[in-house]
């Protein structure tokens, strides 16, 4: 049997497979908070920071 039989998927497809949906779909169905102006950086220590958002409750929506 010939390797190039035997691939399922394309290395296109495995490099990507997302590329059918765009980035801002995924993130709304999966509920993610949108951090666009709507953040504070709070300093954990010297080297260490943590962005939070501001307000939960905005999340991503689809146009």
């Amino acid at each position: 049997m010939n390797f190039k039989e035997c691939k399922s998927l394309s290395r296109n497809w495995q490099s990507n497979p997302y590329r059918e949906s765009s980035l801002i779909s995924r993130l709304s169905l999966k509920g993610a908070v949108d951090l666009k102006e709507n953040y504070y950086v709070k300093k954990i220590n010297d080297s260490y920071d943590e962005v939070l958002p501001i307000d939960e409750g905005k999340k991503f929506s689809e146009i």
